[in-house]
């Protein structure tokens, strides 16, 4: 359906300030609500959003008084008189707004729509006929979620989408059963390889070290020969031998070696896969650097990294993978940020190897009370992941 001009009442939940405009792409959107809407920062994450997902649509701003009939009564008026098509969607908003302009429509017979969540359609409110049972199936990207709310993907951490090459992604699932299943023994091999292969992106990636270190607590580190065998029969390493008390092999890429250093990233890298190759979900990425104000040139930024985040229809996903049990610390953090970016439908998911209901069964029901689902120990066993998370943003579109 084509629309020339929608106004939007604004509401505190971002993605109700986006979500019509998005599907019907208006020649411009004018959003209504109190002075605060002009300020330049509320004023520029929306105008960010549309430079994202549609820049030829151009984007107004007019304060009201949202207790005065009266003020309401004659903004539209001048709205109206200079964008006379102008249709008016009240999915979001206070309550004196929607209840002043559905005043001034019924008196002016204005078209107005809105958003039904239990059919995911738009409907008729009045005068709107044509968009009766409208589908509502955006595809939004992690950035586009992340703008609607003020936020930015400013970079990515440790591992970047672009760096995920196929060679890498067929490892995955090889490293992840083993460090998955031999968490301890893992953790050891890694600590040995971070105290022998680290030195930054220049260092060679032909390596000969001793096959015992000291780490800088003195403790003794072992090379495990089984891991450095299982990696060489993988293609993540070449050339491997073992000269008396050294060994000497190279890494596939740089790349290699940085996960390889990395105790937690094979979990991230696991999840990632799993949701890119499962086609379910329109975006993923992972380890977002994510700017909290959308300002990336500021001097003091707040800025968050999540380990993945994934969108589902109006649905984001924000997952924290946790290698140990997790913390409350860990669960505050996560419902901060789900709540900050994500609003009204987003999820929190914290991914765990341990049997965390059986460990700490407290942080599990504190993570329940707080809507954070936990997917643990026993849950990856035969594409398990897959499935909580189609399970996750399903019930929350019901």
């Amino acid at each position: 359906m084509e629309m020339n001009t929608i106004i939007e009442i604004y509401d505190k939940e971002p993605i109700f300030n986006v979500l019509s405009p998005s599907i019907m792409r208006p020649s411009r959107v004018i959003y209504l609500g109190a002075r605060f809407i002009t300020r330049k920062r509320q004023k520029e994450k929306l105008i960010r959003y549309f430079s994202l997902r549609s820049p030829d649509t151009y984007i107004y701003f007019y304060p009201v008084n949202l207790y005065n009939c009266e003020n309401v009564r004659n903004i539209l008026r001048e709205i109206l008189e200079h964008f006379p098509d102008a249709v008016i969607d009240i999915t979001g908003g206070s309550s004196t707004l929607v209840f002043a302009v559905g005043m001034f429509c019924a008196e002016y017979q204005i078209p107005v729509f809105a958003y039904n969540r239990r059919t995911n359609c738009f409907c008729n409110i009045f005068r709107c006929s044509e968009i009766e049972g409208i589908p509502c199936n955006p595809q939004f990207t992690v950035e586009q979620v992340l703008s609607m709310a003020g936020g930015m993907l400013l970079r990515h951490g440790h591992i970047s989408p672009n760096e995920v090459d196929e060679g890498l992604l067929q490892n995955v699932d090889e490293v992840f059963s083993i460090c998955h299943r031999n968490k301890t023994r893992w953790n050891g091999f890694v600590q040995y390889l971070q105290a022998t292969t680290t030195g930054g992106s220049e260092r060679p990636l032909l390596v000969r070290a001793p096959k015992t270190v000291l780490n800088a607590s003195g403790k003794a580190l072992f090379c495990d020969m089984d891991m450095m065998r299982r990696l060489e029969k993988m293609g993540m390493i070449f050339d491997l031998q073992e000269d008396g008390r050294y060994i000497r092999y190279r890494f596939r890429s740089r790349l290699v070696r940085q996960c390889l250093n990395d105790i937690g990233i094979w979990l991230e890298l696991y999840v990632y896969k799993s949701a890119v190759e499962s086609g379910l979900f329109d975006d993923v990425q992972i380890s977002a650097i994510v700017d909290w104000n959308g300002v990336a040139d500021e001097k003091c930024n707040t800025i968050n990294e999540i380990d993945v985040i994934l969108t589902y229809g109006i649905t984001p996903v924000f997952i924290s993978c946790k290698s140990g049990t997790p913390t409350t610390t860990a669960l505050n953090e996560l419902e901060t940020l789900t709540r900050l970016f994500g609003g009204k439908y987003a999820r929190g998911i914290l991914v765990t190897l341990s049997d965390a209901e059986d460990i700490s069964p407290a942080v599990s029901q504190r993570a329940a009370d707080m809507g954070i689902r936990i997917i643990q120990h026993a849950n990856f066993k035969d594409g398990g992941i897959v499935r909580c998370l189609l399970e996750t943003v399903i019930q929350e579109q019901d």
